[in-house]
């Protein structure tokens, strides 16, 4: 136990080396020549690969000789469907951008207008498949493993979820936030659609598919900012209930890798898994000059070579030339299947992706909220302003199919609105708040917890926001 345990250390320190750009030998110093115009990129890329791309760029500027010009790689993180938008409008002017996904560059080339550019000399430079990450119990009861059959575990009908007498959730992240959250959503597409080998917007945007979908909706219980989240969260559910997460196969092998052990099982869509494929474009514009395409071709090769593809890998990703079951984390020991999925589906429609997101505010499982906001006497002058005013932009960011109730608690609780879709009743009575008096915190949390268990929507998530600057006082 104890070797293992240090062997899964030692793995996930040569990992965090990698991220860190480290190394036992000296960095060669870049011996550019100053007498060349400096050459300064911007290059657009989703967050999660921020440390990878910091480590790959430090070792290509180290590669660089006299015969080149000094040159700057400035990283813009940016969530992939913003950056498509911000792209394709030209309210980012960048020269480069890594997509991870190429139906993603053709949406954004779709849609361009006023400064925005196409991407153009577009170069693959790895791959993930979406999988769902299943804990090891779970896995194991599925007579489908390694593969699943998502509409027989989460069957569009609205009932619940039952795997081995234990009922079953799922997580994923938004679809605005990360890869893996329009990942998922297209994954389910494709699950619920009645077509095998055709994706267009018709097969996977029907109203048929989007009917479906948002009954399977209702089986998700969180919508996070990560995969990492979504993992933790489902990590943290009670003995007698699973909970599944919709991730990408480089995020849960990265994540068992990181604690240590077999924590998820990845389980592939048995009717073909949707692949990201990290993509390297240029932008078509003008600024983007003879220069900077140079450099941008360079930086590309670069990371295409055998070392940066190598380590790629040991990111949890594939390559064209190192798949997986050779390197960790991409191995059976972090639950990776190697000869996985048998499908691969990786070119759809780009106008299934606008489709989708475009629908879904209407998709996702809507929320039941309990606002408890502390009106004491402490709260008294610009502290309950304050409060006030981001209450109301929150309840403006709500779906329109999200219920909430107002209670105000100083002395006694006091259930100021019921649960309403009508967010501008909650407005009225969230400005009429005043500070006074003491603070029975312990009751307000007892009458917003009956509030919600009374309620009796049955598809929705249920969530308590308390707000408050002190203790119990009544």
């Amino acid at each position: 136990m104890k070797t293992s345990r240090l062997k899964h250390l030692v793995i996930a320190f040569v990992l965090l080396c990698q991220l860190a750009a480290c190394s036992d030998d000296p960095k060669p110093v870049q011996q550019t020549n100053k007498n060349l115009d400096p050459i300064s990129i911007s290059l657009v890329h989703p967050p999660e690969l921020t440390s990878f791309l910091t480590s790959q760029i430090s070792k290509f500027q180290a590669t660089r000789g006299e015969q080149d010009a000094p040159l700057t790689i400035e990283l813009i993180a940016e969530p992939s469907v913003y950056a498509a938008d911000h792209l394709a409008s030209g309210s980012i002017k960048a020269d480069a951008w890594i997509s991870p996904s190429k139906s993603l560059i053709e949406h954004a080339n779709a849609s361009v207008r006023n400064l925005g550019g196409k991407q153009i000399d577009c170069k693959e430079l790895f791959s993930t498949p979406m999988v769902v990450a299943a804990p090891k119990a779970l896995a194991d009861s599925l007579v489908t493993k390694p593969q699943i059959v998502i509409s027989d575990v989460f069957p569009p009908s609205g009932t619940v979820a039952r795997v081995a007498d234990k009922p079953v959730t799922f997580g994923q992240v938004k679809p605005h936030a990360a890869p893996s959250g329009y990942g998922a959503l297209l994954q389910l597409a494709v699950s619920m659609s009645s077509s095998s080998d055709s994706y267009t917007v018709e097969d996977l945007a029907s109203e048929k598919v989007l009917s479906r979908l948002a009954l399977v909706q209702q089986h998700a219980s969180s919508y996070d900012k990560s995969s990492e989240v979504v993992l933790n969260r489902a990590a943290e559910v009670p003995d007698d209930r699973y909970k599944l997460a919709f991730v990408t196969e480089q995020q849960m092998a990265l994540y068992n890798l990181l604690q240590g052990g077999l924590k998820y099982v990845a389980l592939y869509p048995e009717r073909g898994s949707v692949w990201l494929d990290y993509t390297l474009c240029r932008n078509e514009r003008e600024w983007v000059t003879d220069n900077k395409i140079k450099a941008i071709q360079e930086f590309s090769s670069y990371l295409l070579t055998p070392k940066a593809q190598e380590e790629a890998v040991i990111n949890g990703f594939r390559t064209k030339t190192l798949g997986a079951g050779f390197v960790p984390p991409l191995t059976e020991e972090y639950g990776v299947t190697a000869d996985m999925p048998l499908k691969k589906i990786d070119q759809i429609d780009p106008k299934v992706i606008g489709k989708l997101l475009e629908k879904w505010p209407t998709l996702l499982r809507p929320l039941s909220i309990t606002m408890v906001i502390d009106s004491s006497g402490s709260m008294a002058d610009e502290r309950i302003g304050v409060v006030q005013g981001q209450l109301r932009d929150f309840l403006e960011a709500l779906s329109p199919r999200d219920h909430v109730s107002l209670i105000s608690v100083s002395r006694d609780p006091e259930r100021l609105v019921d649960f309403t879709d009508k967010k501008q009743d909650v407005i009225t009575a969230l400005n009429k708040i005043q500070g006074r008096g003491g603070f029975a915190l312990y009751d307000a949390i007892k009458l917003a917890v009956e509030n919600l268990v009374q309620y009796k929507a049955l598809s929705s998530r249920k969530v308590i926001l308390l707000i408050a600057d002190g203790d119990d006082t009544d």
